[in-house]
């Protein structure tokens, strides 16, 4: 991403994140939902979301300190870098 010619390249790469983020968590919910027993299910998914929340609000400061100190390639690198942790 640091070696695109302009910002266009970032907004498609974002877009196409974001609908495989869609299909993604549709499924990865519903998988939860099995495995999470009924009475527990509203403390399970509140505290994820919550925690997912929290740490949302932080990663675009963060995010946007490495662009200015060091580039685009920094953010994108470490975002890939925890997509492979999943594998």
């Amino acid at each position: 991403m640091s070696l695109a010619k302009s910002y266009w390249m970032i907004i498609a790469a974002f877009i196409f994140y974001s609908i495989g983020n869609t299909v993604w968590f549709l499924h990865h919910y519903s998988f939860l939902m099995k495995l999470v027993p009924r009475e527990k299910r509203g403390k399970f998914f509140g505290s994820v979301s919550s925690l997912e929340k929290l740490i949302g609000m932080g990663i675009p400061l963060l995010s946007g300190v490495l662009v200015n100190r060091y580039g685009f390639f920094i953010p994108f690198s470490l975002s890939f870098l925890a997509f492979l942790q999943y594998f």
